[in-house]
């Protein structure tokens, strides 16, 4: 809180220097009085900030944002073929019956190279990477001078991390096919993921200078400029990216909204900064929302006066109507929230995002019931809203609670970061007796435990898949490090799997890496699992950087491995004894 005030007095000092003589005149120096902040209604938006932040239902206030990360590749579909497309595949449902359609056309006919092509597809899009290589390998065994599959096959490639052979299968797509633009942006982007930003603004370039409509290229360019510091370059190129395909992408939004950040254009990147959270509802955006409008309460401001003159420049535009009701919402501003939400619904009552928004904003301000129906709705009319999954569960266990709902039990729930997180942040926090706390304590666990056990289920393989994934992926990790080939050996400290890192099941292992007989490293490693498929290597620390720095084992593994860690990394006499 120090920090935020510190930094709203700043912004009262830039405002009371004023312009002109006062800063560049001419002689001496004008004496300055001391400023004071601005005063600001009590009931205002940038008030309430500051109240949730002294309540802890607020997160406070970070000096850096840091980069966001894109997607693996970017959207290999662009606006105009959607545009000449009734639907295209968008849903795992959608991969599952182009996957079963393509299953029968390879019985009728198993020499079509295409059925092999949209099979790979459809299994690449559903995470399925190692059978969506084997029917591309199959497509282009069929049809070997065929540039789309090997396209495909560089996309697959990326997937499995083998940025090598999708650079080769790229450039072999174009060797086939070299006025086609994805192929080149599908190499930039490779070019991008491995830091040769230059190659990659090159690469992006030939695509766009054959086609100028492939919004991804546009994406991969920005990205590079983003890399490089370039921020008004990185936002032309994101502008022109979502003017080809707007609302469609929130990557799009993200990657402009911290350029304008690092340009201290505010105003524009809290704008760009409701679309991603209006798409996805990924809480590291509204946090970063509330932190900006925080810091620069003045350009809060102007973008809501923005947000007011799209409204009723056009008063029947639904998204219009959503952003504005999603910023009134992180400000706590519900009642005009909702009011936005009601105007937006009857406008496009299928839609299952102002449902979604609706709900929240019905489970923050205590209406349960209704917010239940609200998510149900937003499910039945989007199946892979996973936030609005989440949420109804939190709701439902409210719902069940007998007796009256405290605000800190609501505010309990809603504090938990779900698998995909939520527009809405906890409200103030309330004192409450000894009772209600301890029963919003044992909704919020059972909970917690609920999501848990379902992250487990969906992202968990069995024992036996594990090791063998573990061990591949394990080995590309090492391999990119070492630049040789190597071999690991994986044993795990625990049989029991938590869901730490996003909900994701977590496993600690102590690996080691060698080179035939001979020992390269040893060390920690923390692993998480996805989607039964991928292992994703989270963290490492050698034996030598746990024996330099216990504290780092204390800090980042359960207790009870923390002795185990130890004596592993050759500390065999424990330290003091750990304090939690």
């Amino acid at each position: 809180m120090k920090s935020s005030l510190r930094v709203l007095a700043s912004i009262a000092v830039a405002l009371s220097i004023g312009s002109g003589e006062n800063c560049l005149g001419k002689g001496s120096k004008p004496a300055l009085k001391k400023p004071t902040a601005p005063t600001l209604p009590k009931d205002s938006s940038i008030n309430k900030l500051q109240a949730g932040i002294k309540s802890g239902s607020v997160m406070p206030i970070e000096k850096n944002w840091k980069m966001p990360k894109p997607s693996t590749l970017p959207a290999t579909e662009d606006a105009k073929q959607i545009e000449k497309q009734n639907r295209i595949p968008s849903t795992n449902n959608d991969y599952l019956q182009m996957l079963n359609k393509s299953n029968r056309a390879k019985a009728v006919n198993p020499s079509d190279s295409g059925a092999y092509l949209d099979a790979s597809y459809a299994y690449r899009n559903l995470g399925q990477f190692e059978e969506a290589l084997k029917n591309c390998t199959k497509a282009i065994e069929l049809n070997p001078d065929l540039p789309v599959a090997y396209g495909e096959l560089g996309l697959v490639n990326a997937s499995l991390g083998n940025d090598k052979e999708a650079i080769e299968n790229f450039t072999r797509a174009i060797e086939l096919d070299p006025k086609n633009s994805a192929f080149y942006s599908h190499r930039a982007w490779m070019y991008a993921a491995a830091k040769k930003e230059d190659l990659a603004i090159a690469e992006a370039t030939k695509s766009i200078q054959i086609w100028d409509g492939y919004s991804p290229a546009y994406y991969c360019r920005g990205r590079a400029y983003l890399e490089k510091g370039e921020w008004q370059k990185a936002i032309d190129d994101f502008s022109r990216a979502i003017k080809l395909f707007p609302d469609q992408d929130s990557d799009y939004y993200s990657s402009r909204a911290y350029a304008y950040f690092q340009l201290d254009d505010f105003r524009n990147a809290l704008l760009d900064l409701i679309v991603p959270i209006r798409m996805e509802s990924q809480s590291k955006h509204f946090n970063i929302f509330q932190q900006v409008a925080l810091l620069h309460p003045d350009s809060f401001q102007k973008a809501l006066l923005d947000l007011n003159f799209r409204v009723l420049k056009n008063k029947t535009d639904a998204n219009a109507l959503l952003n504005r009701a999603i910023a009134y919402s992180l400000v706590r501003e519900y009642d005009k929230a909702l009011s936005d939400l009601d105007a937006a619904s009857k406008l496009a009552p299928k839609n299952g995002t102002i449902h979604r928004e609706r709900g929240l904003v019905f489970l923050q301000t205590g209406r349960i019931s209704d917010a239940v129906s609200e998510l149900n709705q937003a499910i039945k009319l989007d199946p892979e809203d996973q936030s609005a999954k989440n949420r109804l569960l939190s709701a439902k266990a409210l719902l069940a609670k007998p007796g009256k709902i405290s605000k800190l039990e609501i505010a309990k729930v809603m504090s938990t970061k779900p698998a995909t997180g939520s527009s809405l942040r906890p409200a103030e926090s309330v004192e409450a007796d000894a009772e209600s706390q301890s029963e919003a304590q044992r909704v919020m666990k059972r909970y917690v435990e609920n999501l848990a056990n379902e992250n487990l289920r969906e992202h968990l393989p069995e024992r036996a898949d594990f090791d063998k994934q573990a061990s591949r992926d394990l080995i590309r990790y090492f391999e990119r490090e070492l630049n040789r080939k190597i071999s690991v050996e994986v044993e795990l400290l625990s049989d029991v799997p938590s869901p730490t890192f996003g909900g994701l099941p977590t496993i600690y292992c102590w690996v080691k890496v060698k080179d035939g007989p001979q020992l390269l490293k040893e060390g920690v490693a923390i692993l998480t699992t996805q989607n039964k498929h991928d292992v994703l290597v989270q963290s490492f620390f050698t034996g030598a950087q746990v024996k330099a720095n216990p504290d780092l084992v204390r800090k980042k593994f359960p207790h009870e491995m923390v002795p185990e860690i130890l004596f592993r990394a050759g500390l065999r006499a424990m330290p003091k004894p750990i304090t939690r």
